[in-house]
């Protein structure tokens, strides 16, 4: 009876892999990896079909889930995977306590073709959502994500240094973040930066790196700021940086509200509440406020994406403001003078 069993059991698993085979053209025979893991669809449970076959295997729903979760493991476990013609219903009713032939009646229902979840004792989805092989870039996509904290903790110092201006600042994190090379990137901007910028400084002391479409956007603004000086002698103040109060409050009054009303798609009244509430949470540092709204423009973000990333810098800002807590000062103990 074994040997026969034994037979059985290898012309099923071979079944399962002539199916792996006919659903993926071109490969002949998997490799027979393991995984200590596999990938069900967020939906998975919300299937339609899970309550039909709770009602013909007379049978609570929640069995019905669990009974499949309980088969995904097993496929992912079994050689080839996704193959559970091995799959022990009596087994699985023990460890629950619950009968036999339910678990049967539920998975015999998971065979017919109305269902059609296990084919051929193959899940028949399992081997499209896991397919065998292994990604090879992760390594490199968690260095990315290492290489950009650091990066991001490193222009925190040097901006509170001021060796950079805060438009610098928020230009070079964008930059950071579309990189697929953010360590070369630092290392770039360690190179080309060749001496202290502070507040007032101009921006030719300095070099930034930006990406290809923030230079095209950054040109096109030099562009038409050359040709508004050549047609009505008028000076466009998005193209300079602004040092003093009184530049800050015109050019916010003016430019600064035109640029959120079109970047974030809003009416101009809402765009004059979002900059008082601005102002607000920066104790009206109007200066500051214009040279990040300034930097976000030179973007191509728009809508709540525009909206997040100058708001982001409020919050960064605020938390430079407040510093680092501080500890708690020394307390005196009072000895008792009261008789023991």
């Amino acid at each position: 009876m074994s040997r026969i069993s034994g037979l059985q059991n290898a012309r099923n698993m071979q079944a399962a892999v002539d199916a792996i085979a006919e659903r993926s053209p071109g490969l002949k025979k998997p490799s027979l990896r393991r995984f200590t893991w596999s990938r069900l669809h967020t939906d998975l449970l919300d299937d339609f079909r899970w309550s039909l076959v709770a009602k013909r295997a007379n049978a609570p729903l929640p069995l019905v889930e669990a009974v499949l979760i309980r088969l995904e493991n097993h496929a992912n476990r079994s050689h080839p995977r996704g193959y559970v013609g091995d799959f022990s219903a009596e087994g699985l009713a023990a460890r629950w306590h619950v009968d036999a032939d339910t678990i049967g009646r539920i998975y015999a229902q998971l065979e017919e073709p109305d269902i059609g979840w296990i084919d051929q004792d193959q899940i028949v989805t399992f081997w499209d959502r896991n397919p065998d092989k292994v990604d090879e870039t992760a390594k490199d996509r968690q260095q990315r994500v290492r290489d950009r904290k650091k990066g991001y903790k490193q222009l925190a110092q040097q901006a509170a240094q001021g060796l950079i201006t805060p438009q610098q600042r928020l230009e070079r994190e964008i930059a950071l973040k579309d990189s697929m090379e953010p360590k070369a990137l630092m290392t770039a901007w360690a190179e080309l930066s060749t001496s202290p910028v502070r507040h007032g400084a101009s921006r030719r002391d300095s070099v930034t790196v930006t990406p290809r479409a923030d230079q095209n956007i950054n040109q096109d603004v030099r562009e038409k700021a050359q040709k508004s000086s050549a047609t009505d002698g008028k000076e466009d103040r998005q193209s300079g940086e602004i040092v003093n109060i009184g530049e800050a409050e015109l050019w916010i009054a003016i430019d600064g509200r035109r640029i959120i009303t079109e970047r974030m798609r809003i009416t101009t009244q809402l765009a004059e509440t979002t900059i008082a509430r601005w102002r607000r949470e920066l104790s009206d540092d109007v200066v500051f406020l214009a040279s990040i709204i300034q930097a976000a423009a030179a973007t191509s973000l728009i809508s709540a994406q525009f909206h997040v990333l100058i708001s982001e810098q409020i919050k960064r800002r605020q938390q430079e403001e407040k510093g680092p807590a501080l500890p708690l000062p020394p307390v005196s103990l009072r000895r008792s003078t009261g008789n023991v």
